[in-house]
């Protein structure tokens, strides 16, 4: 067919490109979570794949429109939330939720709170160490808000979400009610660790919702708190080494550094009760977990989904869960080790330095073991610990007991926690994390639906929100350039780089005296490591 129309007509046929027309077709580039082109992207896109000329005002438009029909809109989403979670809940059984809502002077319904916990989740925490880190992320859509996460650490050193949660901000109120909720699957017991940063409302929520729980402080922020308290070269470097030391012996070394370079460093640190924040004086098990370092980098991992509406978000987690189950699902079914793979492997490096042991046996079960570097331990393989205390703090048996086990001819798993089996890890994994039905399919209970909740009544301000997390005190990345090679340094990316902490470290002497030094020692010199 030939077109009959002239060339005046011709040129005016890119006004039929209306923001709602270019928002249907792309509307997929921002469908099941994905980020999408930015609205400066989409003129240049458009002229390229539809020859028509747009404005950036049209095009922001476009977006605009085009995420609202994927993703639904902020004010929508809130009133849908209700039915959502009645979905989710009727795919996965034993699914924790609780949506709590205020009425304002007018009779309207706002929402304030929402907590939920995914029934794969709940089912895997008998499986896990029990030590929950606590942490929250300001959301960055049309209304204030924070959205706090609790999570564990599998056997195999992976992140384990336990349970989310949103927020007005992060005050008592909130961490009350988020962690009263919590208890209702992770139960307050002595030997239950609590770690989070130092902020006042967790301690505050803490003492009232798990007074019989140990509360850990984030090593991590501590060493970025001196380091910007006290500016003082290599102070950070000596808090984290004594915060870390296993023995008492270990840390009382680096306290004397401490004390010789900053004596008010060591008085603020007195202040915070050492209990709270080293490893040799904390009277419960934090294992590995010296850092709040998995909440981060579940933060890190859910940071698309904060800038959405509120069910996108909350449906952007449960597509996350589902696929993390199912590829460690997977995984864990495949493992042929008797222990996971991290825990292999650090068996393999402890067996490698046991072989320069000397074992004397004091009783069947108790030995002195002389290491390559002259140190002395006591090893008992009935209660199964060591005096260097990494056995006793990780569960995994260190050089010492390896090269014990060795003469007594014990099987080294047997002297492994029960946690770090692929067995449990597998039993983490086995519930199903699923998708939600579609709401025409389901019939939707009345009291649902016949008081819409309104979003809370705490807009933000006019301009662009930030979408970069603001850095924290003492938080300076550097950038070093090496002829033609650049490298950035980031001061505290040493504590981040194994969440283990002090296990893949070297042993070596200094001073007759028996110390640990790890990878961390070495960046935070200002090294660049290629």
């Amino acid at each position: 067919m030939e077109h009959n129309c002239d060339v005046t007509a011709r040129s005016r046929y890119g006004s039929k490109a209306t923001a709602k027309i270019l928002a249907g077709l792309l509307r997929g580039k921002f469908a099941n979570g994905k980020k999408g082109p930015r609205a400066c992207e989409l003129p240049e896109m458009v002229l390229s794949e539809l020859n028509v000329t747009i404005s950036y005002m049209k095009a922001w438009n476009a977006k605009d429109l085009a995420v609202n029909a994927t993703r639904g809109t902020k004010e929508g989403s809130f009133e849908f939330l209700s039915t959502y979670l009645h979905l989710v809940k009727s795919t996965n059984p034993g699914t924790i939720t609780d949506l709590h809502t205020t009425v304002d002077k007018k009779g309207n319904t706002l929402f304030k709170y929402l907590f939920f916990a995914f029934g794969a989740c709940i089912d895997g925490y008998k499986f896990l160490r029990k030590v929950i880190v606590i942490d929250g992320t300001a959301m960055k859509g049309k209304y204030k808000g924070c959205l706090v996460a609790a999570s564990g650490q599998d056997g195999n050193l992976q992140i384990y979400p336990l349970a989310f949660g949103v927020v007005e901000v992060e005050n008592d109120a909130g961490w009350v009610w988020f962690l009263k909720n919590l208890s209702k699957f992770v139960p307050d017991e002595e030997d239950l660790v609590l770690a989070s940063d130092r902020h006042a409302s967790i301690y505050s929520a803490l003492a009232k919702v798990y007074p019989l729980a140990h509360h850990a402080a984030c090593s991590v922020h501590l060493f970025r708190n001196v380091n910007h308290k006290f500016k003082s070269g290599g102070l950070a470097n000596l808090v984290s080494k004594a915060g870390r030391a296993y023995t008492v012996g270990d840390f009382r070394y680096w306290w004397r550094q401490i004390e010789e370079t900053k004596q008010e460093c060591a008085e603020y640190l007195l202040k915070i009760g050492l209990p709270h924040w080293t490893l040799s004086h904390f009277p419960g098990n934090r294992y590995n977990l010296m850092s709040s370092n998995i909440s981060e980098s579940l933060n890190a991992a859910m940071q698309k989904a904060v800038d959405n509406p509120i069910v996108s978000m909350v449906e952007f987690i449960r597509a996350m869960l589902m696929r993390w189950f199912w590829c460690r699902r997977t995984f864990a079914g495949k493992t042929r080790t008797r222990c996971t793979p991290e825990i292999e492997e650090l068996l393999i490096d402890h067996l490698k330095e046991s072989l320069n042991c000397v074992v004397n046996g004091a009783t069947d079960w108790i030995y002195q073991v002389n290491d390559g570097i002259g140190c002395e331990f006591s090893v008992d393989l009935e209660k199964k610990t060591c005096t260097c205390k990494v056995f006793d703090v990780l569960m995994v048996p260190c050089c010492h007991a390896l090269a014990a086990g060795r003469i007594r001819n014990i099987d080294p798993y047997t002297l492994i926690s029960r946690c770090y089996f692929v067995g449990p890890c597998r039993e983490k994994y086995k519930r199903v994390v699923m998708p939600r039905p579609n709401e025409k399919d389901v019939d939707i209970p009345e009291e649902l639906t016949e008081v819409p909740v309104n979003p809370p009544k705490t807009k933000r301000q006019g301009g662009r929100p930030k979408k970069r997390r603001i850095p924290s005190h003492g938080e300076v990345h550097h950038v070093v350039d090496v002829g033609s090679k650049f490298f950035v340094a980031i001061t505290d990316l040493t504590n981040k780089l194994f969440e283990v902490g002090n296990l893949f470290s070297m042993m070596f002497h200094l001073g007759g005296q028996h110390r640990r030094v790890d990878i961390r020692a070495i960046w935070s010199k200002g090294e660049v490591v290629d």
